[in-house]
């Protein structure tokens, strides 16, 4: 099993590529380019991870001081590298753009080959694999022209590092790492932030091995980075750098050695304004505290994932949900003075040709949908006719019922909890009573709440919750307010008019966004594209009736 989701390997990807912009400083020549450089530099790695506004606030600034196309592009990139950091793609490609427009307009073929290697990755990050490939070309081309060989090498060597990140994407693991070794190559001959590269080029291999299941090889990349990344000053690598080690040691079994790193990237976390390095430790984090048992950790660090993966959704759905047509048509405005009849021609091909890809894309996207709501309704009749089964069963047990322990004093709330067969069923089945009961959709309930209302000791929910329904106390409820939710939207024609908030506040999540977070991570399809597909099964199955 992979100790890396998908969602987190991209975000690793993404700290490389957002320092692509400002490689090859020391080959271009205009105003105070040192000191420049100087706060540029320290922006990046130091400022942004501790102050995100102040960041952004200098990098404005640079772009005010700028008096040339070079350090206005540079002043842009960083902008949007910052925004990258924080998730928003939508600014992040927005900057990007601009800056493209405005390289274009120069000979400074080193800088175009930079600015497309990050649009690259961030159409990569969205999926949009044809425009990813097409930028990664494009700025291979741009390298080839080149003159200083050592900035065409640290080129190539960005480029090489993005096709090891797709690889690793698609699975593709040993692919992956012989393109690192590429990449490597080129980052030796350039000598150039060397210590920088090859931090990054270790941590990528660790992830990569930790893939393959070989913990002895992820161990030692880990550490090599790790010695790398003390050479520079802090920053959310070295918060990745340790998350990666505190997960190879949770492989290992060793949890000394794993929390002990786990605290030093949570530390970093908690300083940075990086939306996704948080994500990446409160995930190391739950697979912590679920080893080691910690329920109370457990739910405290799910809370926290759960508010950054929401804020992540909301700034980046709107990229994400921009078409192949939209994205080209943008990005060839930018550049549209340096262009004649002859190459609109080809523009509104490639735009033809996009929209053909996106209707393409939407159909498959469509027909997926619609199976994954097949399954929402096949699996949610299954539950129904086995609850059904479930209270028949438990009405003719209802005679033999038992007292339960109701709390556990202070003498015995530390000593390892007994429960008989009989006390586990008969908790089973008040269970089963508050999920008939709907009481779970108070916004206020908690374990102490349930176990007060079910007369059980607390110790007992927790402990039942986990062993039978297999979840935690939070995702547990969370669990039955969907099912809830699934269950009027299919009977209630008035509900499924609801706007998504009231549904949301009906059912007792907290925020629409967190309802549909939790919907769409349960069931793989909003509750949105649900209500549509639920909507039109019941008029076509009413139109076929008459």
């Amino acid at each position: 099993m992979l100790l890396f989701s998908h969602d987190v390997f991209e975000m690793m990807y993404k700290k490389i590529c957002c320092i692509f912009f400002f490689l090859l400083l020391t080959y271009d020549k205009a105003q105070d380019t040192v000191a420049y450089n100087s706060v540029y530099t320290k922006t990046y790695l130091e400022t942004s991870q501790k102050n995100f506004k102040a960041a952004l606030q200098t990098a404005d600034s640079l772009f005010v001081i700028s008096k040339s196309p070079y350090f206005k592009t540079k002043s842009l990139m960083l902008s949007a590298s910052l925004y990258q950091q924080s998730g928003d793609l939508k600014k992040s490609i927005y900057y990007a753009e601009q800056s493209a427009g405005i390289i274009s307009e120069t000979d400074n073929v080193a800088w175009k080959a930079r600015v497309y290697g990050f649009l690259a990755s961030q159409y990569r990050i969205l999926k949009i694999y044809s425009l990813s490939k097409k930028y990664i070309d494009k700025a291979l081309k741009e390298s080839s022209l080149i003159e200083n060989p050592e900035a065409a090498a640290t080129v190539k060597g960005m480029m090489y590092q993005e096709m090891a990140h797709y690889e690793h994407e698609k699975g593709n693991y040993k692919k992956s790492v012989q393109d690192i070794t590429r990449a490597q190559a080129y980052f030796r001959s350039a000598k150039s932030d060397s210590d920088f590269f090859a931090s990054n080029n270790e941590q990528l291999l660790g992830l990569n091995y930790l893939a393959l299941n070989n913990s002895a090889l992820a161990m030692k990349h880990y550490q090599n980075a790790l010695v790398l990344n003390k050479k520079l000053p802090e920053n959310f690598l070295t918060g990745l750098i340790y998350s990666g080690l505190s997960n190879v040691y949770l492989k290992k079994n060793d949890l000394k050695n794993a929390k002990r790193y786990l605290d030093l990237s949570e530390k970093i976390a908690e300083q940075s304004g990086y939306l996704q390095l948080k994500t990446e430790v409160y995930t190391t984090s739950k697979r912590y505290y679920s080893a080691v048992n910690d329920l109370k950790k457990l739910t405290e660090i799910s809370g926290k994932k759960d508010s950054v993966d929401t804020a992540l959704d909301e700034l980046s759905s709107q990229s994400v949900d921009r078409s192949y047509a939209k994205i080209d048509v943008e990005m060839s405005e930018t550049k549209e003075s340096d262009h004649n009849k002859g190459i609109i021609i080809v523009l509104t091909i490639i735009v033809l040709l996009a929209f053909a890809a996106y209707f393409q894309w939407y159909r498959i996207r469509q027909k997926k949908n619609i199976e994954q709501y097949k399954n929402i309704i096949k699996n949610y009749d299954i539950a129904a006719a086995e609850q059904a089964k479930k209270i028949a069963e438990s009405s003719e047990n209802e005679s033999s019922e038992t007292e339960i322990p109701v709390t556990a004093d202070k003498n015995t709330a530390d000593r390892t909890m007994v429960m008989t067969d009989a006390t586990e069923n008969l908790l089973l089945r008040k269970l089963e009573e508050f999920e008939r009961s709907a009481l779970f959709t108070d916004k206020n309930i908690s374990l102490t709440v349930l176990a007060a209302q079910l007369g059980i000791n607390t110790r007992y929910v927790s402990s039942v919750i986990n062993k039978h329904k297999e979840m935690d106390f939070n995702n547990y409820i969370n669990s039955l307010r969907i099912k809830y939710v699934i269950s009027r939207l299919k009977t209630d024609s008035t509900f499924r008019k609801y706007k998504i908030s009231t549904i949301a506040e009906e059912a007792g999540f907290s925020s629409p966004n967190k309802f549909t977070t939790v919907f769409k991570k349960i069931n793989g399809i909003s509750p949105s594209e649900f209500i549509k597909y639920l909507s039109e099964e019941i008029e076509s199955e009413k139109q076929a009736s008459f």
